[in-house]
């Protein structure tokens, strides 16, 4: 984030063109959490947070509850006095490690990075793109598969 990821015309957060269209819009950044949401199934011992994590970083990169997300750069939030003005998202997630922590994380499984990027291999992101349709998925704890049977029942009825 502090690279540069343009946030603010990527999500529409206040990226309208004078004709009301915001032309950069693009649910980039999703797709890469998406990514990571796959990697972490596929290999759930890779990372060292769970999918409440990812979760919790997508839903408040819309919410503007945190200055992490405002702007298009790290120089547009420094100008705007983002800092001095919102709190963090990172120190609100440090404040409660373990509701993002992975129980099945291995710093040994670091050498053995590969996604497999089979359809059959992919799953969808249920926590964040089902959350409203199922709000008894948030409730439960994050671990690699713990929505196999929400899944089977939702996904057949699609």
């Amino acid at each position: 984030m502090a690279a540069g990821h343009p946030f603010r015309s990527r999500l529409g957060h206040c990226a309208r063109n004078p004709a009301g269209e915001n032309k950069e819009f693009s649910p980039i950044f999703f797709l890469f959490l998406d990514c990571v949401f796959q990697l972490h199934q596929q290999q759930p011992a890779l990372l060292e947070f769970n999918s409440a994590f990812l979760k919790c970083v997508a839903e408040h990169s819309l919410t503007l509850l945190f200055g992490t997300f405002i702007g298009n750069s790290e120089a547009e939030r420094k100008s705007m006095g983002v800092r001095e003005k919102t709190q963090s998202l990172w120190s609100y997630i440090n404040a409660d490690l373990d509701e993002h922590r992975n129980p099945f994380y291995s710093p040994d499984a670091l050498g053995e990075v590969y996604a497999i990027p089979r359809l059959v291999r992919m799953r969808p992101w249920e926590d964040f793109h089902m959350r409203w349709l199922l709000p008894s998925l948030n409730s439960k704890k994050s671990g690699p598969d713990e929505n196999a049977s929400y899944r089977t029942s939702v996904l057949d009825h699609w």
